[in-house]
């Protein structure tokens, strides 16, 4: 019996459950954290997908929507192409000699709101510098009375001064009256600074320090009031050259026709002149507002 028993426990030992359960959980532990961070990644490439799908539904959109009509689109250009030259050919044959003073009305009014726009640039200039020496005379006009404000503080700032000396004069005594005449030596030094630091200037010293500065005061305000006034006197005529600007530009195809009906000449015959002589070369295109004001 005891030989038996001796020959098992030799062939096979126990098994190790708590080495066996730790392994385990080790490797659930590992295999959650994977599965954590796939769900993580998983949901940000929904996030991606969804977007990408949304992007690729509103280009098609606007596609479809656009394609649909391009070709109607088209073919009503070619149409109006078509019947401008049509009616260009017999517009330039009616008009003859009377092209050059067609263009030169039509140059004219271009001219007029180029000018302006050159007008309007000056103008902007003007304002940016008013704007810097407003900014400035108000800064000018704040420190200044910031400073009278200072000023006016200086009794209560010697008080507190005085209050300072005496307060370590008293430490100094106190000092004194325990025999530290250590303490005493460093706090009586800290008094003489303290001291040596103030300056109280006479009454009528401070009386006309105090004019000086209020009427450096009541001089800053004035200027910072014309700075400001000059600003918006300025910015008013910027506003009204642009607002004048805009008005030519909305009216020019009006008051080019209005112009021209100075000009007489003759209504062509309809069919009278052939379009095999082409249209003549399209006109410039009409002025642009030069760079706009900010």
């Amino acid at each position: 019996m005891a030989d038996t028993i001796a020959k098992t426990g030799a062939a096979a030992a126990p098994p190790d459950d708590a080495a066996d359960l730790a392994a385990k959980l080790s490797l659930l532990g590992t295999v959650t954290a994977e599965l954590q961070d796939a769900e993580g990644r998983s949901d940000t490439l929904k996030a991606e997908i969804k977007v990408l799908e949304a992007r690729i539904a509103d280009v098609k959109k606007a596609s479809d929507g656009y394609t649909a009509g391009a070709n109607a689109d088209q073919q009503e250009l070619d149409a109006d192409v078509k019947l401008i030259d049509q009616k260009w050919a017999m517009a330039s044959a009616a008009v003859k000699d009377q092209q050059k003073a067609i263009d030169a009305i039509v140059q004219g009014v271009d001219d007029d709101i180029a000018g302006q726009g050159k007008n309007i640039a000056t103008l902007q200039t003007g304002v940016d510098k008013a704007q810097q020496d407003c900014d400035t005379a108000a800064a000018g006009w704040k420190a200044k009375a910031d400073a009278y404000t200072a000023l006016k503080q200086t009794p209560k700032n010697i008080d507190d001064q005085l209050k300072q000396i005496k307060a370590l004069i008293d430490q100094a005594a106190k000092a004194e009256a325990q025999n530290d005449v250590v303490s005493m030596y460093f706090l009586l030094e800290e008094a003489s600074a303290a001291a040596k630091a103030v300056t109280i200037p006479t009454a009528d010293e401070f009386t006309a320090a105090l004019k000086a500065a209020q009427a450096a005061v009541e001089s800053s305000k004035a200027d910072s009031a014309a700075k400001k006034a000059d600003l918006d006197t300025k910015s008013k005529a910027l506003a009204d050259a642009k607002a004048q600007l805009a008005s030519a530009i909305a009216a020019r195809r009006t008051t080019i026709l209005t112009k021209l009906k100075a000009i007489k000449v003759l209504a062509p015959a309809p069919g009278g002149v052939s379009a095999a002589a082409g249209p003549l070369p399209a006109p410039a295109p009409a002025a642009t507002q030069p760079g706009s004001a900010h």
